[in-house]
């Protein structure tokens, strides 16, 4: 069996072994982000002491989140169980699971090395005198209260946000949830992460915010300010060119992962693009990228495409598209006449 002292990230083995006590079940599929997937030998090895019968599979498929359990690959197999790795549970699911699933959060091991803890100290120098809003993705939500209290200990006033969303640990965000930080009137914000994802999601729900990451593996502070600029910039020029220059058809692009499947969401567009007196054609896929998008238009030839699944696709990955891709909040943004922001939905 690997060592399993010396991993960067915790994992909550006991669990597991509840689970598995639990469930017996004898066909297991185990999810885990690409950045992660290296752990899946230590997991394996763990479920085979506990009952080396148990089939196991690895999705291999890429893992955008707790929304995206890959519920098609687990009923081709006939598993009896989901573990999915890296992520607590999504809050909302569009529709039931019949298959246990056990999410089980890797929690960084590392620390706050002195490097970052000066360079966060140097650039929140000038803040002072403001309240201090600390967040974190997943991995690291456990550093949050050492950074808290090194802040404290040099004179910040800092806090820490609690979100009302089920299954949210305090101060944690996610790429499309930050509620936590919704009625927050401090301007400064400092995420505890590695990237810039999860910081360019707060910009979006706070447009007029300072925003800070605190990026953990290099180990340094990022004013992401101008990025969050470049890309609202965009976002706004999308969204009034709509307004000013209106659009007769639009496709609503579904998706069919348990946590991207947004009925409420899908309806609601479609009646108010339906009063605009807009052609509305309805589209549903597992994972959208730039072939899909060719090929939609392809079928469709589409003025507009609105995006239901994930709000970041069309702000990230899919930005460069040739035609307006825009998410739910934008799309309403343009039937409304705003030009207030509107994140995530």
């Amino acid at each position: 069996m690997l060592n399993q002292k010396n991993l960067p990230y915790e994992l909550e083995f006991s669990r597991l072994r509840s689970f598995i006590i639990n469930y017996n079940p004898k066909k297991i599929l185990i999810q885990i982000a690409d950045g992660l997937k290296f752990l899946s030998r230590y997991i394996i090895d763990y479920i085979e002491t506990l009952d080396k019968d148990i089939e196991i599979y690895l999705s291999a498929s890429p893992s955008y989140g707790a929304c995206d359990i890959p519920i098609d690959e687990a009923k081709a197999l006939n598993v009896d169980a989901i573990i999915h790795v890296g992520h607590n549970p999504y809050p909302y699911m569009g529709y039931s699971l019949d298959i246990p699933i056990l999410y089980i959060e890797a929690f960084y091991t590392g620390d706050i090395t002195e490097k970052l803890i000066k360079s966060i100290i140097d650039v929140l120098s000038k803040y002072r005198d403001q309240d201090i809003v600390l967040l974190a993705s997943i991995q690291y939500i456990r550093l949050l209260d050492k950074l808290y209290k090194i802040l404290k200990a040099y004179g910040y006033r800092a806090i820490i946000p609690r979100s009302n969303v089920e299954h949210l640990l305090q101060g944690q965000v996610l790429g499309c949830i930050y509620s936590a930080i919704k009625n927050i009137s401090s301007n400064t914000y400092l995420i505890l992460t590695s990237g810039l994802f999860h910081g360019i999601g707060v910009c979006l729900t706070k447009p007029s915010a300072r925003v800070f990451i605190a990026d953990i593996i290099r180990e340094e502070v990022i004013d992401i300010g101008g990025i969050c600029r470049k890309i609202l910039a965009k976002r706004y020029y999308i969204i009034s060119n709509l307004i000013n220059n209106g659009f007769k058809t639009a496709t609503l692009i579904i998706g069919s992962r348990p946590g991207q499947y947004r009925p409420w969401l899908i309806d609601m567009l479609y009646k108010r693009l339906a009063v605009k007196d807009v052609k509305v054609f309805r589209a549903i896929v597992s994972y959208l990228d730039k072939d899909r998008l060719f090929a939609l238009d392809q079928a469709f030839g589409s003025d507009v495409y609105i995006v239901t699944s994930c709000p970041r696709l069309p702000i990230d990955d899919l930005s460069d598209f040739y035609k307006p891709l825009l998410t739910p909040g934008e799309a309403l943004m343009v039937l409304y006449e705003s030009m207030e922001y509107r994140y995530p939905w």
